[in-house]
């Protein structure tokens, strides 16, 4: 608790105390001057900077010194555990939790129950975790204490490189790049300035601003690439026909774009009419992959991420009542129109900083509103052309400064939602439900892109050797949804679309005994689920021979990953609101398909295609 509220708990019952003790005793006079200490403290409102520093101070002060009393005065601490235990409350009794409620108000922090927060949380998050509170990186004293090890070990040479991920959360990236850079080289020559004797004469603080401002200027000049000091990656997610800024003060990206090139070379694009109508007769569910986007992001903005977007709305709702032209647009309108913006914006985000958009951020802008714009015809388009205003900086002639500065920080917080809608929506949702090929549904991947010619696999590695040459090439990364040899199997059934399809028909006919109807009707596992299952089942099966303990372990990994799979999907279920029957059937469905002495003609017809699969598979691996 906040060290201004001591004094709640110190001062309950004091009376009692001092009929305990001596009333001018030292121990009770300490005690008192403490509560005096705690009382008299600067006010959390405080931001005049003597004064939060004499709040620091003192707050290590009255600590220290209610230690040490408690230490040496055995009726004290007594007395303290008593009233402490008094405001953590009991069970029994009315107004058992009073004197805790009451403390509670006092802080700086709400408790409150898990589940409020995507609808109430007022700070930043890593997507929806609440125990991953997100900092300011853009300020200078921020990205020091948070960089401090980190640049240490660089300037001595463990480590050589860094791969930094999810640069979509930070406020202004190319800032935090050119600020990395610019460090590690500080700290290159502060770890030198330390080691020769002949510095000695000189101070640290005299030399650093004229040294940073040399190595910001040498920073400036060159081109590409190659001119950065430090190698860094960006774990950057590129959508299709997007480029890395190439501001950005990397060697390229953590090469999700590569990952998925390279898949693409290796799925038969004359196969996409088949699979996507057999698709379509399984489920019943003809929705465009672009529209399950739209829905996703929608799914993700009312469940998820709620509460960003009412703290967005709030200050597009500010920005509003400053002008006349604005001011009569509700916070309820502002609130569905930004909602259908950002559901709408077609990469993960944009960068426009304090000197305004680029092109490309400025098409992205104009694409969102467009396609907004078209899908809701009930909503007043100039609404959504105040939305377009702010976020492209066009400032009103009435703003003054301060109002200008304000609408820049409402669109950098804006590029710092759509980032995680976009991933919240995408790779965590959609990637679970549309599940046509699901070789396609990979990080950084499109799914509507069914297949990709030489040429344009040439095409591109010839772009990125000549942009962005120290990139990473991998196949398979900490946060791809499958392995390259997954994908690499899934790639074969591409070349067999008719096979393929016979061949589930006939698992699906085999295997409906082991389904269970539930209330309403519904059926577990649905049609969808049981796809991507056999897909799951013929491109991870382990190589043979395997023991029986290998195999019992793999049907563990199955219904494991169907249970995160079903959960992330959020039809059935979620992990927000699990649904333990629906659950429970689809991992007993599993567990009998995959159990020989149950389901044998099963077992030897899926035999038959994986091992095909998985020999073609091998080339595939090999060659890729």
């Amino acid at each position: 608790i906040a060290v201004h509220t001591y004094a709640k708990v110190l001062g309950h019952r004091i009376e009692e105390l001092v009929k305990t003790l001596e009333e001018n005793s030292p121990a009770i006079l300490e005690y008192q001057s403490i509560l005096t200490a705690s009382r008299n403290l600067p006010p959390p409102e405080e931001t005049d900077p003597e004064k939060v520093a004499e709040r620091a101070r003192e707050n290590e002060v009255i600590k220290r010194r209610l230690a040490t009393l408690v230490a040496s005065h055995e009726a004290i601490r007594r007395f303290l555990e008593d009233n402490v235990a008094r405001f953590n409350g009991s069970i029994e009794g009315p107004d058992r939790f009073a004197l805790l409620d009451d403390l509670l108000e006092q802080q700086c922090y709400r408790l409150a129950f898990w589940r409020v927060a995507p609808d109430e949380i007022n700070y930043r998050r890593f997507f929806d975790i609440n125990d991953l509170a997100a900092v300011s990186m853009e300020r200078q004293d921020v990205f020091d204490a948070a960089h401090r090890l980190l640049l240490r070990l660089l300037a001595e040479g463990k480590i050589n490189g860094l791969r930094l991920d999810h640069p979509d959360g930070l406020y202004d990236p190319a800032q935090y790049f050119h600020r990395l850079q610019e460090s590690f080289l500080l700290a290159c020559a502060r770890a030198e300035f330390d080691k020769y004797e002949q510095y000695k004469g000189l101070a640290w603080p005299e030399i650093e601003p004229e040294l940073r401002e040399r190595i910001r200027a040498a920073l400036e000049t060159g081109g590409g690439a190659t001119r950065w000091p430090l190698y860094a990656v960006a774990e950057k997610i590129l959508a299709l026909n997007e480029r890395l800024v190439d501001v950005w003060a990397v060697h390229g990206t953590s090469g999700y774009e590569f990952v998925n090139i390279v898949n693409g070379l290796y799925v038969d694009a004359s196969s996409e009419r088949a699979f996507t109508r057999y698709y379509h007769e399984l489920t019943g569910d003809d929705t465009r992959y672009a529209e399950l986007i739209y829905q996703k992001k929608i799914l993700v903005l009312q469940v998820s991420l709620s509460s960003e977007l009412h703290m967005l709305t709030h200050q597009l709702d500010r920005l509003a009542q400053k002008s006349r032209k604005s001011r009569d647009y509700t916070f309820n309108t502002l609130r569905r129109a930004l909602r259908e913006v950002i559901a709408c914006f077609p990469v993960y985000r944009s960068y426009i900083a304090d000197d305004g958009p680029s092109a490309p951020d400025r098409l992205y802008v104009d694409i969102a509103v467009r396609r907004a714009t078209g899908r809701n015809a009930l909503l007043s388009r100039r609404v959504f052309r105040f939305i377009r205003e702010m976020l492209l900086l066009e400032y009103p002639a009435s703003f003054s400064e301060a109002d200008r500065a304000e609408q820049r920080r409402f669109a950098g917080k804006f590029q710092q939602v759509t980032a995680p809608v976009t991933a919240k929506g995408i790779e965590d949702t959609a990637f679970y439900v549309y599940n046509r090929f699901l070789s396609l549904n990979e990080v950084g991947g499109d799914p509507d892109r069914f297949g990709l010619a030489p040429d344009t696999v040439h095409a591109f590695n010839a772009d990125r050797q000549a942009h962005w040459p120290y990139a990473l090439s991998p196949l398979s990364t900490h946060d791809t949804k499958r392995s390259e040899d997954v994908r690499a199997r899934l790639n074969v059934l591409s070349e067999i679309p008719g096979a393929w399809r016979d061949a589930v028909e006939h698992w699906r006919a085999l295997n409906e005994p082991h389904r269970r109807r539930l209330e309403d009707d519904v059926i577990a596992p649905d049609p969808n689920e049981e796809y991507l299952l056999y897909q799951t089942l013929v491109s991870a099966w382990p190589l043979e021979p395997y023991t029986p303990e290998d195999y019992a372990e793999f049907v563990k990994r199955i219904q494991a990953y169907m249970e995160k799979a079903l959960h992330e999907a959020k039809v059935h279920t979620s992990w927000i609101n699990p649904n333990p029957e629906y659950d429970q059937a689809v991992t007993d469905f599993i567990a009998r398909v995959l159990d020989e002495s149950v389901s044998r003609e099963f077992h030897e017809s899926l035999a038959v295609l994986r091992r095909r699969v998985a020999h073609y598979g091998l080339f595939n691996s090999l060659s890729q």
